[in-house]
């Protein structure tokens, strides 16, 4: 069913793997495709094919519809049928995911790198093919309503802070779709989005422990993409503001931002790790301690939990902390922590310099989810190394970001709320 391309010399690469340096390769066919290649003679292979087609892209009148898109990985493709795909991708031992951010749509695929071929086959269809029959449209909303139903405290929030930071421009939309709208776009309106943002103009292929020549071969003669350039989506520029959401429990959960780098601003987003990595000291995304930054100096009377916090864009960036607190310390607590962020010096920074590149290493050896990275950046960025950018950094870079953050405020609220400030309080 799916073409083996350069078996033989996917095996004499795998074969001569061990005996060969680790190298990085980029370029773009002839048809706007980016192919990148991180070689570690590792002997799991991890893909990604990504677009510039994530939330932004949507109309107005489009809300939801790449979560639609993104549910739909798996099922029929324009060539394949969907159950075959997935024999395919099984038999190989891959594990397949579909993901969307707000700059992005895509797929990645973890395989052992001796069925890298078949691999890159099927994600190339189940990526850039998807058919949106009607009958599996209406399929798809079973999964759709199930991804409502079990989103967490830091989901809401995510899209409410995004929905206040930037109001009515593209990164205001959020990743899930509204209830409301599950299910209540058509075939032609599907189609007519993959068919402007799924093409090879908009796409980056990259690939971690595969040959260059194997993901260049593919790219520039199997790769199942159609050509063209999408267009261009409007600025989305930081604007703060406020979003507050009620729910049961005793916790509030909150998340403060300002301003943040853009993807392709480098220096700025090291000073901005460092940052972080200052004010927040623990690793957990969804803190539940607070650590030893000075954010969690600054709540401990609360018992808060702090995460740092970071969205980076083609344009635009957020970055803040996450705070978990009991419902009747948030007040103290959000106010202690705007304080902070205002009233910020750096002091010795050398240990979070190290911690930052700790951090961004440790993504780097996490191959399933850097891909991801790896693409944004591929699509938004220079191509700069962050980790010699964050050894260069210095205390009036730092000191920069964390002006730039505190400067004026987003902040979204979930739970117990009644005590958390509004933001023109802060």
């Amino acid at each position: 069913m799916l073409s083996r391309i350069s078996v033989r010399g996917a095996s004499s690469a795998a074969a001569s793997a061990t005996a060969s340096a680790p190298t990085k390769q980029t370029h773009t066919t002839p048809s706007g495709l980016i192919v990148s290649s991180d070689e570690r003679n590792g002997a799991v292979s991890h893909l990604v094919l990504a677009f510039r087609a994530g939330t932004r892209y949507e109309l107005p009148s489009q809300k939801g519809l790449v979560h639609h898109i993104r549910n739909f990985v798996g099922r029929d493709t324009n060539n394949y049928l969907g159950v075959p795909l997935l024999w395919s991708t099984a038999g190989t031992g891959a594990t397949i995911r579909a993901f969307a951010t707000r700059d992005l749509y895509g797929v990645t695929l973890s395989v052992p790198r001796a069925e890298v071929n078949v691999a890159l086959s099927v994600l190339g269809h189940v990526a850039a093919q998807p058919s949106f029959k009607p009958w599996e449209l209406v399929e798809n909303q079973e999964t759709l309503i199930a991804d409502l139903a079990s989103r967490s405290a830091f989901d809401f929030l995510n899209d409410d802070v995004h929905r206040a930071a930037f109001r009515n421009g593209g990164l205001s939309n959020g990743l899930f779709a509204p209830k409301k709208l599950v299910g209540t776009y058509s075939q032609a309106e599907l189609q007519g989005f993959a068919a402007s943002r799924l093409v090879s103009g908009e796409a980056a292929l990259f690939g971690i422990n595969v040959a260059h020549d194997v993901l260049a071969n593919y790219g520039e003669n199997h790769a199942p993409l159609n050509s063209g350039k999408g267009q261009p989506t409007k600025a989305s520029p930081f604007v703060g503001g406020e979003s507050r959401r009620w729910s049961s429990g005793k916790l509030a959960h909150v998340l403060l931002v300002g301003e943040g780098a853009t993807i392709s601003d480098v220096k700025g987003l090291a000073a901005q790790n460092v940052l972080l990595a200052t004010l927040a000291h623990n690793t957990l995304k969804y803190g539940g301690k607070s650590g030893n930054g000075i954010l969690a100096k600054a709540v401990a009377n609360e018992g808060a939990g702090i995460s740092a916090y970071q969205a980076a864009y083609a344009d635009s960036g957020i970055a803040g902390v996450y705070l978990t607190v009991d419902g009747a310390a948030a007040g103290s607590a959000v106010r202690s922590i705007a304080k902070a962020l205002k009233n910020f010096t750096a002091g010795d920074i050398e240990g979070a310099k190290a911690l930052a590149t700790s951090r961004v290493a440790f993504g780097v050896e996490n191959g399933a989810d850097f891909v991801i990275d790896k693409a944004a950046y591929l699509l938004g960025a220079k191509g700069e190394c962050i980790m010699i950018a964050i050894s260069q950094t210095t205390k009036a870079d730092i000191e920069a970001a964390a002006k730039k953050l505190s400067k004026k405020f987003a902040l979204a609220s979930y739970g117990d709320i009644d005590h958390v400030p509004y933001v023109d309080e802060l």
